[in-house]
């Protein structure tokens, strides 16, 4: 099965914009990317990834498998630290 969702860990951001390698994947595959807007917790993270695999691949709506990763996160860690820095971006209604 092709999943059609990529995982970047992004820790420097240029002048808050994303990085041009970033910007040229969007624009050629198309493909939504995760993000990982700081150097995360590897707990955290390794918990994060299991919840939006298995959400997705239940649903197949990636924004939808995101969104309940975050609050089954959330329900496991409530801190931000653990849950705030994961960002879904580009076409996420793409199969």
């Amino acid at each position: 099965t092709r999943v059609g969702l990529w995982t970047w860990r992004l820790c420097l951001w240029s002048c808050g914009q994303l990085p041009l390698m970033l910007r040229v994947h969007l624009l050629a595959t198309h493909h939504p990317v995760m993000l990982t807007l700081r150097v995360q917790n590897d707990i955290g993270t390794a918990d994060f990834m299991d919840f939006l695999y298995r959400h997705f691949l239940s649903s197949s709506n990636k924004a939808r498998a995101a969104q309940l990763a975050m609050r089954d996160l959330r329900e496991r860690c409530p801190h931000p630290f653990y849950w705030a820095p994961f960002m879904l971006v580009g076409h996420v209604n793409q199969p």
